[in-house]
């Protein structure tokens, strides 16, 4: 058989000739020099592979139609300017080796105030500072204030906007080494961490009369899916909430607190010695109650109180009043 009609073997039984078209069942057998035509006719609507599969099944065949008219739709140039890109998978966000190593930062709104968010990769603990202007200026004042207290992270990842990308925050970031990096345009998932912590702290802020205290509570709670709180993974010991506990559950679990105290303990003692030797301190007795003793009041007091009920004599520089 002559390879050119090989494909057309298995059908042999469905093809049929009526007035001098070739049939497959009802279906007509497009030849070769018409292929590409019959292809451009069937997608003329621009539709999806599903309905133009529809339209070849039900008017013309070829060996490997379907399989041609998916490869056409997939090359439409007009259909891939409005397709959709196709889900990528995943990729997780290793977890940094420290506390405050990766850190990312957003800008979001809410009520008319624009606001600064910088939340630990590690931890999750969430820093939000208002701001008076979305300068490069002001928000790396911010984030100075920010690092003053946590430490200068390796990594701060951000949005694209101009106020990150302008050669003041290049100098920054320079000046404070650290590596800065930016979500990909138009694609904010890059920066998830970000984005999905801007909508808790919103959700916080609406829900909560004192932001303080939601901000609290959120630092506070452990995460339900290591049961550590982001105040503990950042600081390495519970903080204090309005929620009574037993101090000592606030008593940091370090290897070097006992070095510490001891240390601590010996530096308090060396400096009292060293007072008491310098002014030559003696221990006195303790006062028994309603005894009356000599208070230096200096003079400034003295002419502060002169309006008061009890008026203060201007003259000497010491008066007397009694101590309970």
């Amino acid at each position: 058989m002559p390879t050119k009609l090989q494909p057309y073997w298995p059908v042999r039984g469905e093809l049929t000739l009526n007035d001098d078209l070739l049939l497959r069942s009802h279906r007509i057998v497009v030849p070769q020099s018409l292929r590409k035509e019959t292809l451009q006719r069937i997608h003329s609507g621009h539709q999806g592979i599903t309905k133009c599969s529809l339209r070849v099944t039900s008017a013309i065949w070829w060996p490997g139609v379907k399989r041609q008219l998916e490869d056409f739709i997939h090359k439409c140039p007009e259909c891939s300017k409005t397709a959709q890109a196709p889900r990528q998978p995943l990729i997780c966000t290793p977890l940094p080796q420290h506390p405050w190593e990766k850190v990312a930062s957003d800008l979001f709104e809410m009520d008319g105030k624009t606001y600064l968010l910088m939340v630990d990769y590690y931890s999750r603990y969430v820093e939000v500072q208002t701001l008076s202007t979305t300068t490069s200026a002001i928000i790396i004042k911010a984030l100075k204030a920010t690092f003053s207290r946590h430490g200068i992270p390796t990594t701060l990842v951000s949005e694209n906007g101009p106020q990150y990308s302008s050669q003041a925050f290049a100098n920054f970031s320079r000046e404070y080494n650290f590596t800065h990096t930016t979500s990909s345009p138009r694609y904010p998932q890059s920066n998830g961490l970000a984005e999905r912590m801007v909508r808790t702290v919103k959700s916080l802020l609406c829900k909560s009369s004192d932001p303080y205290s939601a901000l609290l509570a959120y630092r506070r709670t452990p995460l339900p899916w290591c049961g550590y709180s982001p105040a503990e993974l950042l600081m390495g010991r519970k903080i204090r909430s309005e929620i009574p506990q037993p101090s000592s559950t606030f008593i940091p679990e370090w290897s070097y607190l006992s070095v510490f105290q001891k240390e601590d303990q010996e530096l308090k003692q060396l400096q009292k010695t060293d007072y008491d030797h310098h002014h030559r301190v003696c221990s006195q007795e303790a006062l028994p109650p309603e005894e009356t003793v000599w208070v230096h009041i200096p003079r400034t007091e003295l002419t502060r109180d002169a309006s008061s009920d009890q008026l203060a004599p201007q003259g000497p520089t010491s008066s007397r009043h009694p101590l309970g």
